[in-house]
Parts: structure tokens; C-alpha cells; sequence
């Protein structure tokens, strides 16, 4: 698990000089990164560093297997939900889980970014305590099938793609195809401007 301090950023302010002394007491404020739950975050990249590689290929596939539209959906509201000073939170979280995400697959010999954005998409709605229950479940399900605590309380502490969110791979290259089809459709437009 990752140092604390790895976590926060130090402020040190001037202080009243002491009387006695005729000394500036310098003040130390330790303000933590993530927001109020930085310990879970750090947890969650130290949980990281404890994953195979067939979790890793796990979590890629279940990623990928969930609707793009509802996780952006998710990372929509979770932004517009927060506060200018939270948001550095979110973002310092997704950064740094990301970061450790990429170091993991590394050391694996994974090179699917898939992995890195689940673990970056969980640790974003971590830091979030009133983020919706869906929300939570959209951006965080992928890592929780490997990392159980990362499931919130209920019943069903498990993580299964919901049938409706769930894309075949004939569904994916039809959506593949068609950006294909618009990119040379804007294309030929523009030839025709030119």
C-alpha cells in the first residue's frame, strides 16, 4: 500500500511569534488529495499491485462489455456534481489509479488500456460519497469483480454487466463501422468544399 503522505500536500503557514522565545511558530496543515476518502483510494492502488494477470484480463473484458454511453453518462454526473475543489479530487484520483493501473500491467506484460480506465473510472467515483448507486456500480463493477470491497453494501455484493448495457462483438463492430462510415462521409465533404 501506498504512504499516506504520497496522498496529501503540506501547507505551512506563519504563525504568532511566541512571546517567551520571540520565535514564528510555523503552523502544518495536511490536506488530503482525494477528499474524505483518500484512505479507500489508496487501498483500492494498493489492492492493484496485488492482481493477476488473468484478473487483469478479467477486468479489461468486463469493462468493455459495459455501455460506453452509460459510463459517460456516469463520469457526466459525477462531474457536474462536484464542486470546482472536488473535481481536482476526482481527477487526482482517476490520475493517480491509472498511473498505478499502467504500472501493474506492465510489470503483467498487459498492454489492454481497458484495465487502466476501470481502475481510473473506480477510484473517480470513490471520492464521491453521494454519487448515484448506478453510477457507482457503472464506473466501479469492472474493478470490484476482483476487488470485493469496492462493492457497496446490499445484497448482491457481486458485479455483473446489466443485460440491456451488455455489447455483443457484432454490436461493436457495427458501431466501429459506422464512425468509419461518418469519418469518410465528413471527409468527403470537405474534398467537395476544397
Amino acid at each position: 500500500m501506498l504512504p499516506v503522505w504520497l496522498a496529501c500536500f503540506v501547507v505551512v503557514e506563519d504563525g504568532e511569534p511566541e512571546q517567551a522565545s520571540g520565535h514564528t511558530r510555523k503552523t502544518v496543515v495536511m490536506k488530503s488529495i482525494f477528499g474524505p476518502n483518500t484512505q479507500q483510494i489508496l487501498g483500492l492502488i494498493g489492492d492493484l499491485h496485488e492482481l493477476s494477470a488473468e484478473q487483469v484480463d478479467l477486468v479489461a473484458s468486463t469493462w468493455k462489455e459495459a455501455s460506453d454511453l452509460d459510463r459517460a453518462a456516469a463520469w457526466a454526473r459525477l462531474l457536474r456534481a462536484s464542486a470546482d475543489n472536488e473535481r481536482y479530487a476526482v481527477l487526482a484520483a482517476a490520475h493517480a489509479a491509472r498511473n498505478a493501473a499502467m504500472e501493474v500491467a506492465g510489470g503483467l506484460r498487459k498492454t489492454d488500456w481497458s484495465f487502466w480506465a476501470a481502475a481510473s473510472d473506480a477510484a473517480a467515483a470513490m471520492t464521491a460519497d453521494d454519487l448515484a448507486a448506478s453510477d457507482y456500480e457503472t464506473l466501479t463493477g469492472p474493478l470490484a469483480v476482483v476487488v470485493p470491497p469496492l462493492a457497496r453494501e446490499g445484497p448482491d455484493r457481486g458485479y455483473a454487466v446489466p443485460a440491456q448495457a451488455r455489447r455483443t462483438t457484432t454490436q461493436r463492430q457495427a458501431q466501429r463501422g459506422q464512425a468509419k462510415r461518418s469519418t469518410g462521409q465528413r471527409r468527403a465533404q470537405h474534398a467537395r468544399r476544397a
